[in-house]
């Protein structure tokens, strides 16, 4: 009994003991301040009943109430009183709620009668403290009036308290029904033996009438298992040999698979989930049959649950063998045919690990959202499953569209900035907001279709499949369109500009580039006159930057690698420019040395960077000399300033030797620079331009060498940045680079070619018994055979044709963008289309050629289907 009644007690009333105890601690808190001490309620009204005279009382502890009149005082004297001998009441009462409570009787007509004793006398009390002005602290005026707040939220928390107690006590009941509905279940339903063979044999039979659904299943997990293992793979053999460590700078081979791998992550879980769920679909009928067959529920879903887990695991094992295979193709040809590449390393055994948990997780994540997807579905009979109609967005589908507009369009702006330039994640981002556009902006032009009678009769034998199949068709629609895009711009443009760069020769102007200081002046005279070279020498400062990575760093800690560049003036910049033959820019610097241009050294074919990372800031912080560490968070900006860029151009003065993420030419004014230049102490002051004979080329790397060798200080700083550079070998890199940059994104298009026909062919091929069907009813319905065949391709063309009509929206802007990222001349534009066009137009051809195989097959399969029913029909009508 007793556990019964505290059970109740704690569900029912536990608000009422917790704010009473709140409320003792209220009323015992000593807020009336004198001159004579602090006091509570009970406290000062005793001392009230001592003294005997409450008004004397009062001007004695508040001395400035002796400047009001006689009858002011004894008014506020009675006021004060009433008010405290009303909180007094009210504070009886809080203890009586508190030990009714306790004793399990009815308080709830107390709290009432406490709200209105605590709200009448304080608004006499508060009109009557402003007459005192200050004679008065404001706690007087103020805590009195927080027992009204305190009442209320006691009022509140007990009107809360009880529809809780309602809700806990409805959900008890309701398990209560589903515990007596699942125990009554599972007597009706208990099976205490095996099926028999005949149940397998039948399931066996159905999946081989399926075979074709079961196909598309394996393939879709094939693809993702072997293109994922390819890219895992080739990140592998790449990151051992060709890193960032080994100076291949212009996109990085590694970033390159980073990046397809994003891409593909993102393509295979629309891909899986599509798939499986037009699969849980097709199988919805042979489900209902199994139902009505008395087939329990758990038998059922152990049987879907095998099938697709057998499926997979054979797709996976499948796709890392044929995975396996091509990334050994690849080595042997790259081997053969560029053997500049060198050894490319070998998978290790974490690609495949790595690859089974990548897998693993797409698959799961795609049966869960296909579940989620099919779960309305579901509810009801299986066999009219694939007979319902998919829901389209409802109300909010004007403010998703919307929210979605702005976020892309935020995203096209970012893209659009430097610092930010050419990333994968922004990129995605806008990626999957189209989505969201195309899924809305359609749903409102189908509901505006529907509204005009005459319009929507008109397109009803098109664009019914559209309204029925709406959720469905936008998938498809969105992920044909993320593949073209990926193909025609993120992984051409970097095909493309690699095929239309310069030649890696004239990226370099000189033999040898030294940055010496002026201890090398003995051996870089030995140098000139043993090798005979032509020496040019500009002074020149170590311009260090905050950030190197485009990797979100602890702000709180230095960070490592900063970004190494070399700061020269204006001067010593147009003497570079008149060298090579070219007009200097108009440059707009100022002597305090917070205006710089920045000359990126990079070729077209290499990502934009800007020379600092930091925050992603558009203004670099800048410091003279090599980098720093430790330093002080605070003291940051003293040490790197922030500087203003007033202009940027794209341009090899000295060469191309770190593609733009190190070695740029940051300007200064002629003021600031010989200024910083004479008080700098650290790193290299001059800048040696050598050009040397091709005869003592090998001569001249022996004193390069030895050059290095006595700056390897500098050079512990960061491995990819050097004292001096050659030229022959920098040419060689740069050919090794963009042969692999080509050779690695030709891959990856013709993967994503691979996907785009794949998926056309599960979209025509599983519709395509609802689509023979459907045309059935539309021959008895009276539609001739040209009109027929033409709506049939139309169905099938649309998802060609569409998304290709909005990657040619968003296509050229996103091009555009990297025009002027990478400051393309008219020349480099002209020769970009032109190659660029070679290659839609063979991806274009690919893409009409599968289309035109695929109209034919389905023409003629729903034609052989009517023809064959013509016999019955007119049998069954005689």
């Amino acid at each position: 009994m007793r556990g019964t009644i505290f059970s109740k007690f704690v569900k029912n009333q536990w608000v009422d003991v917790v704010m009473s105890i709140l409320a003792q601690l209220y009323f015992l808190f000593p807020w009336i301040q004198t001159e004579s001490g602090n006091y509570n309620v009970i406290m000062y009204l005793a001392r009230g009943f001592w003294l005997q005279d409450f008004s004397s009382m009062l001007k004695m502890d508040f001395p400035m109430l002796q400047a009001l009149g006689k009858n002011d005082v004894q008014e506020i004297s009675i006021l004060f009183q009433m008010l405290l001998w009303i909180m007094m009441a009210v504070w009886i009462m809080s203890i009586l709620i508190l030990i009714l409570t306790l004793l399990r009787k009815e308080t709830r007509w107390l709290l009432p009668a406490m709200n209105v004793l605590a709200v009448i006398p304080n608004y006499f009390w508060t009109v009557s403290v402003s007459w005192t002005g200050d004679a008065l602290p404001v706690i007087h005026l103020l805590y009195p009036m927080s027992l009204i707040f305190l009442n209320g939220i006691w009022l509140v928390a007990e009107k809360m308290a009880e529809a809780w107690d309602e809700a806990a006590r409805n959900k008890k009941e309701e398990d209560e029904r589903r515990r007596l509905y699942k125990k009554e279940r599972k007597r009706r339903l208990y099976f205490p033996g095996r099926y028999s063979g005949l149940y397998y044999q039948m399931l066996w039979k159905d999946l081989k009438f399926r075979w074709r659904d079961v196909c598309f299943l394996f393939l879709a997990g094939f693809l993702t298992a072997m293109f994922l293992f390819t890219g895992v793979g080739m990140l592998n053999i790449f990151s051992s040999s060709h890193g960032e460590e080994q100076a291949l700078l212009g996109a990085g081979l590694v970033e390159i698979m980073r990046d397809f791998l994003i891409v593909m992550v993102l393509i295979a879980l629309f891909l899986v989930t599509l798939v499986l769920s037009f699969y849980r679909q097709r199988r919805a009928e042979s489900t209902g049959l199994l139902e009505t067959l008395g087939i329990r529920s758990d038998a059922r879903f152990a049987a879907w649950i095998r099938e697709i887990v057998l499926c997979f695991a054979a797709a996976g094992i499948a796709g890392m063998a044929a995975g396996t295979l091509l990334i050994q193709l690849f080595r042997s040809v790259a081997g053969y045919f560029a053997p500049e590449l060198g050894d490319l390393g070998n998978v290790t055994v974490f690609s495949y690990l790595w690859t089974a948990g990548g897998v693993f997780l797409i698959e799961l994540v795609g049966f869960a959202i296909s579940h989620d997807m099919e779960a309305a579905r579901s509810s009801t009979d299986g066999r009219a499953t694939a007979a319902r109609a998919e829901k389209m967005p409802g109300r909010l589908k004007w403010l998703w569209l919307l929210i979605a507009c702005i976020l892309a369009g935020w995203c096209i702006c970012r893209y659009a900035e430097r610092r930010t330039g050419e990333s994968i994640f922004f990129l995605s981002l806008f990626l999957l907001c189209l989505a969201v556009v195309i899924r809305n902006a359609w749903a409102i032009l189908i509901t505006w279709r529907e509204k005009q009678p005459e319009v929507y009769i008109r397109e009803i034998p098109r664009g019914h499949m559209i309204r029925y199949r709406f959720r469905t068709t936008v998938r498809y629609v969105s992920l044909l369109t993320i593949v073209h895009i990926c193909v025609l711009f993120f992984f051409g443009v970097r095909l493309v500009s690699n095929q239309i760069a310069e030649d890696p020769e004239s990226l370099f102007p000189y033999d040898y580039v030294f940055l010496a200081n002026e201890t090398d002046e003995e051996l870089l005279g030995e140098f000139q006159e043993a090798c005979d070279a032509e020496l040019s020498t500009y002074p020149m400062v170590r311009a260090t930057t905050v950030d190197n990575t485009e990797m979100p760093d602890d702000m709180r800690q230095p960070m490592i690698p900063q970004g190494q560049n070399i700061g020269i003036s204006e001067s010593t910049y147009r003497q570079l420019k008149d060298a090579l033959g070219e007009k200097a820019e108009e440059l707009k610097l100022d002597d305090e040395g917070n205006f710089v241009h920045i000359v990126y050294q990079q070729d077209v074919a290499a990502k934009a960077k800007p020379v600092d990372w930091y925050l992603g800031l558009e203004t670099p912080y800048v410091h003279i000399g090599t980098p720093v560490y430790p330093y002080n968070m605070l003291d940051r900006e003293t040490i790197f300033p922030p500087r203003q860029i007033t202009g940027e151009e794209t341009e090899s003065l000295i060469g191309c030797f770190r593609q733009g993420k190190y070695e740029n030419l940051i300007v200064f004014s002629d003021a600031y620079f010989e200024e910083a230049h004479r008080e700098v102490e650290e790193g290299s002051t001059q800048l040696v331009l050598a050009e040397v004979p091709e005869e003592n080329q090998e001569q001249a790397h022996t004193y390069m060498e030895a050059f290095q060798e006595a700056h390897q200080e500098d050079e512990a700083h960061d491995s990819m940045v050097k004292s001096a550079y050659a030229k022959e070998e920098a040419v060689r890199q740069r050919y090794v680079e963009r042969m692999a940059d080509m050779t690695v994104n030709g891959c990856l298009i013709l993967m994503l070619l691979a996907i785009s026909l794949f998926l056309l062919h599960v979209k025509v091929k599983m519709e395509l018994p609802q689509m023979q069907k459907r045309y059935q009813f539309m021959e008895c319905f009276g539609m001739r055979q040209t009109e027929r065949v033409r709506t049939e391709r139309r169905e099938v063309s649309r998802f060609l044709w569409i998304p290709l009509l909005l990657s040619a929206v968003f296509v050229p802007v996103f091009t555009g963008i990297v025009f002027r990222l990478r400051e393309f001349d008219a020349g480099d534009i002209r020769a970009y289309l032109l190659c660029w066009a070679g290659l839609a137009a063979i991806y274009l051809a690919v893409q009409l050629l599968n289309l035109k195989i695929l109209e034919y097959d389905v023409t003629k399969k729903v034609e052989e289907t009517i023809r064959k029913e013509r016999p019955l029909q007119a049998k069954n009508d005689r």
